[in-house]
């Protein structure tokens, strides 16, 4: 085949070429085609099943090449649609003779993920098909998917390779980060991403399906040892792999550049190249996964695997295999990519599919220790290309052994303080024979915070949370992490961590009461979240969060229920799209899908759902609509308030100002220009600058929510949920919190594992209960031991923490159980009719030796129907 230049049909230039073409069935015939520079023969074939509707892959091969040649659409200047492309490449590589497949196979592919062509084939939509823009995607995506499987099946290897070849462009620098002219152009962000999910999509094709799920879970060997994930055509694994790695390459090297993009210019651009990524693929997900009906054609495909869970399964065991076991990673060598890829599945794993235990890697769980753990952090920055597993990738350890490691950083900064104060206090005491008091007197100074080595609070009952923010107030921070004790006054009682959960469980279930004023509960979910514009001072909301951090600091389990995106800000993460806040507002979450689903031809959800662009909040009575679109992004809420008298700042201005609603606004004379600017006031700012004055915003109209605008203001309305309505009072909890908890260090949770880790399980499970009991007077073996467990496993779940919080203070198994978890059985006399008691300061449940199962059933339930709070022996 010749690279021979002409024209197009009826032209009166260029020359025209014939090749003879055997068909499966042994017949000859002749393929007349028309070229015109550059376009070659395997590009005029695409064009010719471009114009050629509703291919039929059950055709034989002469039928279909019948078909195309006898098409009188035929022209090589038709617009190009990729997967119509496909379809072609699989009737050209099904029909052609073995002398030209070589020739066709190089050409026509090549030409096809040219990278040049590669966005235009991913994101074209067919003028005129009758589908609304949404279905039209995800027709052509389920059309592309069809036609990769066929072409994986037939060349998977050339698929491979022209994939690899095509990646190249992606390594092209920006111009912003170019000192020089490069030869090749730049691909946009959006491009490139969707080349990246054109290439997860070939190799999830070439996948074995059946082989694969046949594997299940790889244990650790395997996942050193594996090639690849089975393929179709077990010949092209190692081409696989090679594209496998230039991707992940690819996206570590568009991760770089967008950083450095980020740093240089100080502005944070949204969306960025991994919002892009996931966004493609999550389009993807949906395309392969719908009912074959669903769309035109009834595409029916081998392959619906989720493409994101393939990704990271491949992705995983690829970075287990290069991962040579150092905590330390540099980001953009291959492992460093590899992590930065599963950083960004994992961000967004609930948009795409994917779960928290799909991206433990055991093989990396297993090789590390607690001796690697980083307990001294440096004060330097860190190296931004430089990460460590834990600090980084905490999601790709074992649940359990985060939360070994975690907790062994806990007990050595407490081990610390405890020596240091018994060794002071020792010290202290050597000293006082020889010395007079007046020398006495400036060392007491210096050891005052060393008289206990234990923090002590002591406390009224029924007034935990007060005397305990009374007795917190200005503690030093080495006190706090010296080893909690609880003293309830009046009251007798050695607290070995009974007395300290009896006290977290009152304290808290004061503090998160909605009529206290600092919190508020969803109805739906009966999570609690910070209540915007508050009754209480933000200092109080410091003492809180120093009284969760005391509780995690010391391993204790706390009776609330927060959102997980609660977790997730304190570990640094912020909501940004609706699965973020699900679990919270279930029912908002809801009506925000519903908004952004809505695809009624014709019409706008301005006219179906009438919402307009603000966020409400109660406070003092009154409902306040904050118009979201009025505030620039970066600032809190509310900004200011001005009196007009001194023009003095306020943090906390009258309910009814309008600085509530919408930002006030500083108008400046320009010498210059004969009219006014106008600009909006940020918190912080200095009126008093000569030449401003200040003024309140006009009252204005809401401006309503549209097709266009709708994808903003969820994102908005989250924004201000979870950040904004509440930033003064979240600052000062997170403040508190960190004041025991390593920040670092709690860098090792996840957000669920860190709310297993603090709020505990609440199914209780009666196994692991009893592989945690001990007996007092009872042997294990003995009738009436089996009979209470049998007893037990007849509750329901309300009953059992009943159990449990009758007998340790707190309904919930704290994590790690049964080896976190003390439960004692013991005898308490011989049978009589006395009730069941416990001691929660020893989390002892005592029991008289009954005769009868049913008897000690009926004193159980008695017991913990009418009976709380702890008893003494």
């Amino acid at each position: 085949m010749g690279d021979a230049k002409s024209s197009q049909p009826g032209s009166t230039t260029g020359s025209s070429e014939s090749e003879n073409l055997q068909t499966d069935d042994g017949e000859k015939k002749q393929l007349r085609h028309t070229t015109k520079d550059p376009k070659s023969l395997s590009q005029s074939v695409f064009e010719i099943a471009l114009s050629v509707p509703n291919f039929s892959y059950e055709m034989s091969g002469s039928e279909e090449i019948n078909k195309l040649l006898s098409h009188p659409a035929y022209a090589p200047n038709l617009p190009a649609e990729g997967s119509v492309y496909l379809d072609a490449a699989v009737v050209v590589l099904r029909t052609t003779v073995p002398a030209l497949f070589e020739d066709i196979n190089e050409r026509i592919f090549k030409a096809l993920v040219a990278v040049s062509k590669l966005p235009e084939i991913f994101f074209h939509t067919t003028v005129d098909s009758g589908l609304d823009e949404q279905s039209q995607k995800m027709y052509n995506r389920r059309v592309l998917h069809r036609g990769l499987e066929q072409l994986t099946t037939l060349q998977a290897v050339t698929v491979f390779d022209s994939l690899w070849e095509a990646l190249n462009g992606l390594f092209v620098k920006p111009p912003a980060l170019s000192a020089k002219k490069q030869t090749r152009t730049f691909i946009p962000d959006r491009d490139a991403a969707g080349i990246l999910v054109l290439c997860v999509h070939a190799l999830a094709c070439a996948i074995d399906v059946k082989e694969l799920d046949k594997l299940g879970s790889p244990g650790a060997e395997e996942w050193r040892t594996a090639s690849f994930l089975p393929l179709k055509d077990e010949e092209a694994a190692w081409h696989a792999q090679r594209l496998a790695e230039r991707l992940s390459r690819a996206m570590g090297v568009r991760i770089c550049f967008a950083e450095a993009q980020r740093k240089i210019s100080g502005q944070v651009v949204w969306p960025d190249f991994l919002e892009m990524f996931v966004h493609e693929l999550e389009w993807s997900n949906a395309a392969i996964s719908c009912a074959p009906d669903a769309l035109p054609g009834n595409h029916i495909l081998e392959n619906t695997h989720n493409l994101a869970k393939l990704l990271c399964r491949w992705t995983k065991m690829m970075a287990a295999q290069k991962w040579y076991g150092d905590p330390q990673i540099n980001r953009w060598a291959l492992p460093g990519c590899y992590m930065e890829i599963l950083t960004g599945l994992w961000m967004e794993r609930g948009r795409i599919g994917l779960e928290d235990n799909d991206f433990c890697i055991q093989s990396i769980s297993e090789s590390l220790s607690t001796a690697q753990v980083p307990f001294n952090h440096p004060s330097n920055p860190p190296n931004p290309n430089i990460t460590n597993i834990f600090r980084d990738y905490p999601f790709l350890i074992e649940p359990q052994k985060l939360i070994t490691f975690f907790r062994a950083v806990n007990l050595t900064n407490m081990t610390r303080s405890f020596v240091t104060a018994r060794t002071t206090m020792y010290l202290r005491n050597r000293l006082q024979i020889p010395l007079t008091d007046e020398q006495l007197r400036p060392l007491y100074r210096l050891t005052e915070n060393e008289r206990h080595a234990h923090l002590v609070i002591e406390v009224r009952r029924g007034h935990e949370l007060d005397d305990s923010f009374h007795h917190l107030w200005g503690r030093d921070r080495s006190e706090l992490l010296r080893p909690l004790k609880i003293r309830y006054k009046e009251e007798q009682g050695f607290d070995i961590g009974g007395v300290s959960q009896e006290f977290f469980s009152r304290a808290f279930a004061t503090a998160l009461d909605p009529d206290y004023g600092m919190f508020t509960i969803d109805e739906r979910s009966k999570m609690s979240w910070f209540r915007p514009l508050p009754h209480e001072p933000t200092h109080r909301f410091q003492l809180l969060g120093l009284l969760v951090s005391l509780a995690v600091y010391n391993g204790f389990v706390l009776p609330f229920s927060f959102p997980e995106v609660f977790y997730s800000r304190l570990l640094g993460y912020r909501a940004r799209n609706i699965p973020h806040i699900a679990d919270g507002w279930p029912e908002l979450a809801k009506g925000f899908q519903a908004l952004l689903e809505w695809n009624e031809p014709g019409t706008d959800v301005q006219d179906v759902f009438a919402r307009d662009y603000i966020f409400t909040v109660e406070a003092e009575g009154e409902m306040i609509d904050v118009q979201m679109d009025k505030f620039l992004a970066n600032y809190g809420w509310p900004y200011i308030s001005v009196s007009e008298e001194a023009l003095s700042y306020t943090l906390n201005p009258s309910i009814q100002h309008p600085s509530w609603r919408s930002p006030m606004q500083v108008v400046k004379k320009d010498p210059n220009e004969p009219d006014q600017i106008e600009i909006n006031v940020q918190f912080g700012d200095n009126p008093n600058e000569k030449g401003y004055t200040l003024k309140d915003n006009p009252k204005s109209e809401p401006i309503p929510v549209t097709n266009a605008n709708r994808e903003a203001f969820v994102r908005d309305y989250i924004h201000w949920l979870t950040d904004r309505s509440i930033d003064p009072e979240w600052k000062a909890f997170k403040t508190g919190f960190f004041m025991c908890v390593d920040e670092d260090a709690l860098k090792l949770m996840t957000p669920p594992l860190f709310r297993r880790l603090v709020e505990g399980d609440k199914e209780v499970d009666v196994d692991i209960l009893e592989q945690a009991a001990k007996y007092d007077g009872f042997e294990r073996t003995s009738v009436l031991v089996r009979d209470f467990w049998k007893i037990v496993r007849g509750y329901d779940n309300d009953q059992r923490r009943k159990l449990l919080e009758f007998v340790t203070a707190s309904n919930r198994m704290p994590m790690g159980a049964p080896a976190k978890m003390t439960f004692i059985l013991q005898r308490n006399g011989p049978d009589s009719e006395n009730v069941p008691t416990s001691s929660t300061c020893f989390s002892r449940l005592l029991m008289p030796e009954y005769s009868s199962a049913e008897k000690m059933k009926q004193k159980l339930a008695v017991a913990l129907e009418h009976t709380q709070g702890f008893a003494l022996d």
